[in-house]
């Protein structure tokens, strides 16, 4: 017996087609799950506004969660402006608590798109908070292409000097190299 189809058979990562995406909801695929996801999430960070704001359009809820975040924090955070601008508009909430204390909101204020959305007059960054940021934004930038220093800084781990990260292979372990960022 054929397992039924959930109308997204064969589609990969890649969520930039609009048309596509269009085509298989008209054909009955499931705004709401893929493969055990949400294809809301998955545009956000894959895909392009026009997807995220015609799967927007057809979900019942734009701040649904998965893992703990919406589509909006996903888009934030993936530094995808235009599909978190799509979310806005559809009617995801920039200031919805999402983990923790944190709304999609504070990770744009703090990251290099902090005019993405209305800022409410409570949400502003303390200097602490402000510095910390512009600390993780650099250390995410200067190691975006090393898985382990990208995770360590990412986790706000710091070496006590930089033979750590520069110096000879005996002085650090380096996973197998290969490409840890796409999917």
């Amino acid at each position: 017996m054929a397992a039924e189809s959930d109308g997204w058979v064969g589609m990969g990562w890649d969520r930039t087609d609009a048309d596509d995406i269009r085509r298989r909801l008209d054909e009955g695929a499931d705004p709401e799950k893929w493969s055990g996801g949400r294809p809301l999430h998955r545009a956000a960070v894959f895909g392009s506004s026009e997807v995220v704001a015609e799967l927007a359009g057809r979900v019942a809820d734009v701040d649904a969660l998965e893992n703990g975040v919406t589509a909006l924090w996903e888009a934030v955070v993936s530094r995808k402006p235009e599909n978190a601008r799509a979310l806005a508009a559809a009617g995801a909430g920039p200031w919805r608590l999402s983990i923790g204390a944190w709304s999609p909101g504070w990770p744009s204020l703090a990251g290099p798109t902090p005019g993405l959305f209305s800022v409410p007059e409570w949400a502003v960054l303390t200097d602490t908070e402000r510095a910390a940021a512009e600390e993780a934004e650099l250390a995410s930038y200067l190691y975006q292409h090393s898985a382990v220093a990208h995770s360590c800084a990412f986790a706000g781990l710091r070496s006590t000097d930089r033979r750590a990260v520069v110096g000879p292979p005996d002085a650090w372990v380096e996973p197998p190299r290969r490409d840890y960022w796409s999917h």
